[in-house]
């Protein structure tokens, strides 16, 4: 399938990464995935991994106050960006 918003989903998903890498986490990269529920969206459209639970030291910062402020922090960040670069 071939999703219209391709383009900008890529970009979303590089402004993302961008601020998890900021913040200090690993960069896993980021691939791009022919997944109907994205490809059927009509806008920008991403799935982030923010960690794994089978990670006893990711699983604790996943479950931390801590961790899930920088995580909701790191998007809103994201979505400003991309929102101030779509507008100019």
């Amino acid at each position: 399938m071939k999703n219209r918003f391709r383009e900008k989903s890529i970009r979303l998903a590089q402004m993302i990464e961008g601020e998890y890498v900021k913040a200090g986490r690993h960069s896993r990269g980021f691939w791009e995935k022919g997944l109907a529920v994205l490809a059927e969206a009509g806008m920008p459209a991403v799935l982030t991994e923010i960690g794994f639970i089978s990670n006893r030291e990711e699983e604790s910062y996943l479950l931390s106050d801590e961790g899930q402020q920088e995580i909701v922090n790191n998007l809103v960040s994201a979505l400003k960006i991309y929102k101030n670069s779509v507008e100019r």
